[in-house]
């Protein structure tokens, strides 16, 4: 609100001599130069009691008060108009009444005298004042967000179409149809999220509307002389809504990449559209272990762990935000895990042949033997059990007669097929430490290649084929020669994310179901030095941490941003 409306190249003129006013009296309602104030207006009776300000003062906050408290004297009884000057306002009938009035009408409404409802009246005014300029603020702040996030979404959607439309150009008439049909994705990705964020523009901008009318009531309520206008003002703002509440939850958007496809993938040679995923934790709970190596399930309430420095396997529940766990089989040292049938593990111990089963009493039995091999990485699917497995000896001291591999057996143990070698006849694997399978088919593999952890991600088709190999991503683990990739485990989601952690960089890569990087999640003081991931049937990403030196071992539970 402006402090004052006076100007001063507005001259007023004296109403006594047509000299240059001064002064206004704001009883007698005349204005005065300064002689006329000291020689005439002095001289009328009852003078002394009348309210004279300067002229520069007069449209103050402070002038204007003082001509409404004036102005109050002037207010007619609703019943006698002009006869009877009102002295008490009626709240229950919401009139002004002269004092003969009250006494046979309204003696026993809830009524006070008209300075002191215009006080309170006055109040509320100012404080709606405050509140609505508040809010003014924040759904203005708001708008502009909205506005901005719009702009960025609508930059990234025109950058997918341009990208999509110049590999397009480049490309035969026989793609021409499928990058169509890519673009017409984007949009329709881009469809629901836009029709979310227009209708909160709406919203954001009937409100600000609201608001900006009320703070316009208000003030002309505020910067007026006459009394009427602070009840006016009062009762319409009264009348309204009250004021809307900012917007708790922020609305949270997918953003959107195209990605380029791998050269094996001829027959889709544009690319894919997918929407690039964000991680959020849900809750952590603390272990009552310094390590959680391996995660995996029985059923859906029991889910089974590998402790690494009490070598045992342990069963363990989430509920009520706690974590309960119970001893399955001890000294045990084991290196793959994975649910088997009905209620069942099958486990890969260090330095073994063996493939075990595990009940869920803890009775255990051998499934199958592959010697001479040592198991490592171990994963079943509905049809087949996929071990990694390497020759006797130091695991990354290879020589040209190493064996490292995949290998592929029934449901009732029996080899069906080996993978070693890719279509050149070069090494697929060092270490197949991990393996898991994604929506595709596709064989997806932890491979160790150094010590300390250093290793890659190495995906096959289902019949062996390589399809793509990850080594990490330049902006987290640097360039390949000195990569500090980590991977310890990998995980895949029923919508074709391959999610894999990075030990040593705190961090957990996720990656399109063409290997491409789209995500990290890397919350270094939330999951930090994380081995171990499992997915449940609700989409829920469990992550299995190492404790500190002298601490447990944190279990986070995760999911994606929608």
């Amino acid at each position: 609100m402006e402090k004052s409306t006076y100007k001063a190249q507005d001259i007023a003129t004296c109403q006594f001599c047509d000299g240059i006013g001064k002064s206004k009296c704001l009883h007698c309602n005349i204005t005065l130069c300064d002689g006329c104030q000291n020689n005439f207006h002095r001289k009328i009776r009852s003078s002394g009691e009348h309210k004279v300000i300067d002229l520069k003062e007069l449209y103050t906050v402070d002038g204007n008060e003082v001509a409404r408290i004036i102005d109050i004297i002037n207010i007619e009884c609703a019943n006698h108009k002009s006869d009877k000057k009102a002295v008490v306002f009626c709240r229950g009938c919401k009139i002004f009444v002269c004092f003969k009035c009250f006494l046979q009408e309204h003696k026993s409404h809830d009524a006070a005298e008209i300075k002191d409802v215009y006080r309170e009246k006055k109040h509320f005014l100012e404080q709606q004042y405050l509140a609505v300029e508040q809010d003014l603020h924040i759904f203005s702040t708001n708008r502009h967000q909205l506005e901005k996030m719009k702009k960025e979404r609508d930059s990234q959607l025109e950058d997918v179409r341009m990208k999509i439309e110049q590999k397009r150009d480049a490309m035969t008439s026989k793609i021409e149809k499928h990058a169509t049909e890519l673009v017409e994705e984007a949009n329709k990705m881009w469809e629901p999220q836009e029709v979310i964020l227009t209708k909160q523009q709406k919203k954001n901008t009937e409100i600000e509307i609201d608001l900006s009318q009320r703070k316009e009531v208000i003030e002309n309520a505020l910067l007026s002389q006459t009394a009427l206008s602070i009840f006016t003002a009062s009762d319409e703002i009264h009348a309204k809504e009250p004021l809307p509440k900012n917007q708790d939850d922020p609305v949270y958007f997918n953003q959107m990449m195209w990605t380029e496809n791998k050269p094996i993938y001829a027959d889709i040679a544009m690319g894919l559209v997918v929407k690039i995923p964000e991680l959020k934790t849900t809750k952590t709970l603390t272990s009552d272990v310094k390590g959680i190596v391996r995660l995996d399930y029985f059923n859906n309430e029991m889910r089974v762990l590998f402790c690494p420095d009490k070598q045992c396997l342990k069963t363990f529940t989430i509920q009520d935000g706690l974590m309960s766990s119970e001893m399955l089989i001890q000294n045990v040292k084991v290196l793959g895990v994975t649910h088997f049938n009905n209620n069942k593990l099958l486990i890969s111990s260090v330095g073994s042949s063996k493939i075990e089963i595990v009940h869920i009493d803890g009775n255990i039995e051998t499934f199958t033997s592959i010697p001479p091999f040592y198991i490592r990485g171990i994963y079943t699917t509905e049809k087949n059990v996929m071990i990694g497995f390497m020759d006797k000896g130091t695991p990354l001291q290879l020589t040209e007669d190493s064996r490292r591999g995949i290998m592929i057996l029934d449901m009732k143990g029996t080899l069906m097929r080996m993978v070693e070698y890719d279509v050149d006849n070069k090494r697929l694997f060092s270490v197949p430490a991990v393996i898991k399978s994604n929506i595709n088919g596709d064989i997806c593999v932890v491979d160790t290649i150094h010590f300390f952890y250093k290793g890659r991600v190495v995906v096959l088709g289902a019949w062996g084929n390589l399809k793509w190999i990850y080594n990490g991503h330049p902006s987290i683990n640097g360039c390949n020669e000195t990569s500090t990739f980590t991977p310890s485990d990998i995980a895949t989601t029923t919508t074709g994310f391959v999610l894999v952690t990075d030990f040593k960089n705190d961090t957990i890569h996720v990656l399109s179901i063409n290997g491409d990087f789209l995500s990290h999640f890397s919350e270094k003081d939330v999951v930090a030095r994380p081995l171990s991931l499992y997915i449940d049937n609700e989409d829920n990403i469990l992550i299995g941490c190492s404790g500190s030196d002298e601490g447990l071992a944190k279990l986070h539970v995760a999911t994606f941003l929608q």
